[in-house]
């Protein structure tokens, strides 16, 4: 345990039932010493333990995640800290993420829509190319988060839509068509 990290994390907000502290890359070596498995992923996901919610998210394999489990699963999550954790480790690599991404940007679950843009940025980064009614839809909802004030769902869309814009210049210039009302404000 990391008591420090703990208590400041705790201090900061983030309340678990449990919170060791321990440190993302010495979870990530634990996580080595396993295989990927439905069933531990899923009893560790169960438990409101940061470490656990983490190894969960690296242990459960992608492929077993249906649409109704990772809906289970974000909409149960209640830091952003584990909403990011879920994107990085898990919801990027399942079969039709974007899918995933573009329903949760919609939805009035911060936390969901917070997912959302990491999934949808780190597919963005690993070559993902969104067509032309995902790009609408994605700008909308990067529209409607602009003009509302909660500052952590602000920051992901904001990184989302950069990694969006640096795509090419079409959609940088889709970008600047979508959101020109709001230029002075986001730029």
């Amino acid at each position: 345990m990391n008591g420090v990290t703990s208590r400041s994390m705790r201090d900061k907000g983030l309340e678990y039932k449990v919170n060791w502290g321990i440190p993302f890359a010495q979870l990530k070596e634990i996580a080595l010493g396993y295989e990927k498995s439905y069933e531990l992923a899923s009893g560790l996901w169960k438990d409101d333990i940061r470490e656990c919610k983490i190894l969960a998210t690296m242990l459960m394999p992608a492929d077993k995640v249906s649409s109704e489990l990772a809906d289970e699963w974000i909409m149960h999550t209640k830091s952003v800290e584990i909403a990011e954790m879920c994107a990085l480790n898990l919801f990027q690599y399942v079969n039709d993420a974007h899918l995933l991404a573009l329903r949760w940007m919609d939805c009035d679950n911060a936390i969901a829509q917070i997912c959302a843009y990491h999934v949808f940025s780190r597919l963005i980064m690993k070559g993902f190319r969104p067509d032309k009614d995902q790009s609408g839809h994605f700008l909308k909802s990067v529209h409607k988060v602009f003009a509302g004030d909660n500052t952590s769902l602000k920051h992901a869309a904001m990184n989302c839509l950069m990694r969006f814009i640096s795509i090419d210049e079409n959609y940088s210039a889709l970008a600047d068509s979508a959101l020109a009302d709001m230029k002075t404000d986001i730029f």
